[in-house]
Formats: structure tokens, C-alpha cells, sequence
């Protein structure tokens, strides 16, 4: 499991996350352009149609770059999308990023 760029100025680090684990979120995608703080990463799980478990997570800077840390809470598809201060949203054009966890379980709520 290593970083893995997922376009846009999105990176994650592992891939594929696992339920119960750390996962990092890497930004320097256009909200960076807005120079507005904070950053914040929205994350969700399950299909765009029944998300569920959704929460906010205020992003640290580093550098050019933000980057957020939590804990993989469901053995479901992980969804995100990022907002700054001013209502300014990337959610890669009405896609939100997402990736599969690893898990032996997945659950469909």
C-alpha cells in the first residue's frame, strides 16, 4: 500500500484504505488558487444515490499542499470533496472523489 495520485491535485495515502485505519488526504487542487483558509475535507461513504456517515475535517497546510488524517469508519466506498472558507467547493465537477476499502465485509447501508 503506497500513496496514489487520484488526479485533480488529490492524492491518498494508503491505497486502498482499510476499515479502522488512518488514512491521509493530500489537496493542492484549485481551491489552493482561492488562497482562502481553511480547507476542509467532506467524507463520506456508500454510493452517491445513499451516502451515509458523513463528517467534515478541517485540513492542515503544508507547504502548497493541505492534507487531512482519519480513521476509515465504514467497509463501504469512501467518498470526498473539499470546500474553503468561503463556500468554494471542488467536488471534482459533481463527482466526488472516491475509492474502494479493503475489507473482507463490505456493507451497504
Amino acid at each position: 500500500m503506497a500513496r496514489k495520485d487520484l488526479g485533480n491535485g488529490v492524492s491518498i495515502d494508503p491505497m486502498p484504505p482499510s476499515v479502522g485505519k488512518n488514512v491521509n488526504i493530500y489537496y493542492s487542487g484549485e481551491l489552493t488558487t482561492h488562497k482562502s483558509e481553511p480547507l476542509s475535507v467532506h467524507v463520506m461513504y456508500g454510493s452517491p444515490d445513499r451516502y451515509f456517515g458523513s463528517k467534515t475535517i478541517e485540513m492542515s497546510k503544508q507547504g502548497q499542499n493541505y492534507q487531512a488524517s482519519f480513521q476509515v469508519e465504514a467497509s463501504d466506498t469512501l467518498n470526498f470533496y473539499f470546500s474553503d472558507d468561503k463556500n468554494h467547493i471542488d467536488d471534482n465537477k459533481g463527482n466526488p472523489w472516491q475509492t474502494a476499502v479493503d475489507s473482507d465485509n463490505l456493507s451497504y447501508s
